[in-house]
C-alpha cells in the first residue's frame, strides 16, 4: 500500500490533492465526560482536486470522512483522520447546494 501511495500523486512532487468540504455536510458532534467537553467528532463529504504543475486544477473525487479532534490543555489536536467510500467527482450545481444546505438548517431545528 505505501509503494502504491508512493507512485501515485502522494509521491509526485509536481502534484498536489486538495480537499474542500461539501457545503451542507459538515456536522460536529461535542465528546463529553462529567458535562466536560474533552474532544469532538467532525463528520461529512469532502471533494478532491489535483493541482498539477503547469496544468488547470480538477476535479478528481468525493468521499466521506470522520476526524476525532481532541482537547488537552485548551489546545484542540486532530487526533485520527477516516476518509472513505471514495468515488468519482462529481460538482454541485448551485440548487443542489442550496437544497442540501436548506435540508441541514431544516435538521437543526
Amino acid at each position: 500500500m505505501v509503494s502504491a501511495l508512493r507512485q501515485s500523486l502522494c509521491g509526485n512532487p509536481d502534484s498536489r490533492l486538495r480537499r474542500e468540504a461539501v457545503d451542507g455536510t459538515v456536522h460536529v458532534f461535542p465528546m463529553k465526560k462529567d458535562d466536560v467537553v474533552y474532544g469532538a467528532i467532525l463528520s461529512g463529504e469532502h471533494v478532491f482536486y489535483v493541482r498539477q504543475k503547469g496544468k488547470p486544477e480538477f476535479l478528481d473525487g468525493r468521499a466521506k470522512f470522520m476526524d476525532l479532534w481532541t482537547l488537552k490543555d485548551g489546545v484542540w489536536k486532530m487526533s485520527r483522520v477516516l476518509s472513505y467510500d471514495h468515488g468519482p467527482g462529481r460538482a454541485l450545481t448551485r440548487s443542489a447546494r442550496g437544497a442540501m444546505m436548506r435540508s441541514s438548517a431544516e435538521e437543526g431545528r
